[in-house]
């Protein structure tokens, strides 16, 4: 087993397994990351063969913090609005076919997400033709944990969304993690020197601050208060 340093689009440096998953002949899908896993150290710790593609948009949708998570929490969805105003920004990466269902048992895949195919542009009107998850369990009360919306904050930064969108994501209100010692660990992937490969999966949390607001009208990202629909 071989280790190899890669880069992201915005410099990030991690280290992945080289095997054959990452043979020029391996077949391989794109993926449309728009929550947690644009952060490239945090997809390849789960997809080691996760290679960023280019920053895309997705029309016509807008991006809530409402899927339901199996941790009680809220997580990311992509929820189609037929709007032209919205748009969900994320990242286009590039995954070994056989490490799908790795990924899918991660999402939750067919238990709290569904999956589809969509066509995202990036730079120059270039479009991709990707699969992505979307949410079929909702739940409009809950908050994203500190550490979530830290994920979500840093792919976003990483590969150089749009400022507004960056400054919409960073005011969504988060909570503290009820599960002592899950934050730390959760976000040791962004730690130096941490050991290839290392996964936060199955950790637990220490309730750091993390202050959110409303977002202001920024068009693509929706806060909804508790009790609303």
């Amino acid at each position: 087993m071989q280790w190899e340093t890669v880069t992201g689009l915005n410099g990030v440096t991690v280290s992945r397994e080289t095997v054959v998953r990452t043979h020029p002949e391996t077949p391989v899908l794109l993926y449309f990351a728009y929550g947690s896993n644009m952060s490239t150290p945090r997809l390849v710790s789960r997809v080691a063969s996760a290679h960023a593609i280019a920053a895309a948009c997705l029309p016509a949708h807008t991006l809530r913090f409402h899927k339901q998570g199996r941790d009680g929490s809220a997580k990311c969805d992509a929820c189609h609005t037929g709007l032209a105003s919205d748009a969900v920004h994320g990242v286009v990466f590039r995954i070994a076919a056989g490490e799908k269902a790795l990924l899918d048992e991660q999402e939750g895949l067919g238990n709290g997400y569904g999956e589809k195919t969509v066509i995202v542009t990036g730079a120059h009107g270039k479009s991709y033709r990707a699969f992505t998850y979307y949410a079929t369990c909702i739940d409009p009360c809950l908050r994203p944990f500190h550490w979530y919306l830290e994920h979500v904050i840093r792919g976003a930064i990483e590969h150089r969304l749009r400022d507004e969108y960056i400054a919409a994501i960073r005011a969504i209100a988060s909570v503290g993690d009820p599960v002592p010692g899950r934050h730390d660990c959760e976000l040791a992937i962004y730690s130096a020197g941490l050991p290839p490969g290392t996964t936060a999966l199955h950790c637990g949390h220490g309730n750091k601050a993390f202050d959110g607001r409303p977002p202001a009208g920024m068009p693509g990202i929706t806060r909804h208060e508790a009790g609303s629909k």
